[in-house]
């Protein structure tokens, strides 16, 4: 299987000098300080074939919220053409979607906080950095942390076996369809085969040493910050234009606009 150039992969010599963990293809790194994680989003810099995630806290499994909260392949089927059906009625109220397949159509539902077969991700690691941290209460003492996923898994749809797809290589939406998803650098993943996405990245990693093509690369990465780190991090970056506005564009004019009523 040969791997295209834009999906090349880290190699776990770049983080000789870094405190780390690594077998079967996951590495990981937990930082003291927010402010390392620089140096490893430099690390990853020269390869732009990952996606990025940010979350409050460390997961067992990393599966999308259908995959989550529904056991059974039937329910799960089940829910997902009901949910489907009423979100399309919805839609066609305000757009016109003639244009948008099936996983767009869940995209957008996905980034207004429908229960989809999709998992979030991003290109940017800051602004996965942003979505580790911005619910994160207070009194939380668990590291926040940001994965990072070679698109590479995404070849193997094209095996025998699939285990994992990655959509939108190329966005399909203007502005008005999707202001949020543009603006956050959205991409996403579907598991094929109910399983989290470690365990998918680990099966790759198999795969590939079975054929002698990866090495010693990194296909998942696991990046642990400090929760301590909250406060500074929004802070700077803010100043990178980071921010909830900014992500959220399609909410910041909404409180805009009810600030004006009330004056």
């Amino acid at each position: 299987m040969e791997v295209p150039a834009k999906h090349k992969k880290v190699n776990i010599d770049v983080f000789k000098k870094i405190p780390h963990k690594y077998e079967g293809g996951v590495i990981t790194i937990e930082l003291k300080s927010w402010n390392e994680f620089h140096n490893i989003a430099e690390k990853f810099n020269d390869y732009n074939g990952y996606l990025w995630r940010g979350q409050d806290k460390e997961q067992s499994q990393i599966l999308s919220r259908i995959d989550r909260n529904t056991s059974d392949e039937s329910s799960k089927q089940d829910e997902l053409n009901k949910t489907l059906k009423k979100f399309k009625l919805s839609l066609k109220k305000h757009r016109d979607i003639s244009n948008l397949k099936e996983d767009d159509i869940w995209a957008i539902g996905e980034h207004y906080g429908l229960i989809t077969p999709l998992l979030n991700w991003t290109e940017s690691p800051y602004i996965a950095l942003y979505f580790a941290f911005y619910e994160k209460k207070a009194d939380d003492k668990d590291p926040a942390i940001v994965y990072a996923l070679t698109k590479s898994t995404g070849l193997l749809k094209r095996g025998k076996k699939r285990y994992l797809e990655i959509t939108f290589e190329k966005n399909v939406f203007d502005n008005p369809q999707n202001r949020r998803l543009l603006s956050q650098k959205g991409k996403f993943t579907k598991s094929l085969n109910r399983k989290g996405i470690e365990s998918i990245a680990t099966t790759f990693w198999k795969t590939g040493q079975k054929k002698l093509a990866y090495g010693d690369e990194v296909i998942f990465a696991k990046i642990l910050i400090p929760s301590d780190s909250k406060n500074s991090c929004l802070k700077s970056l803010k100043s990178m234009n980071i921010t909830y506005e900014t992500l959220f564009p399609d909410y910041a004019e909404d409180v805009i606009k009810a600030k004006k009523v009330r004056e």
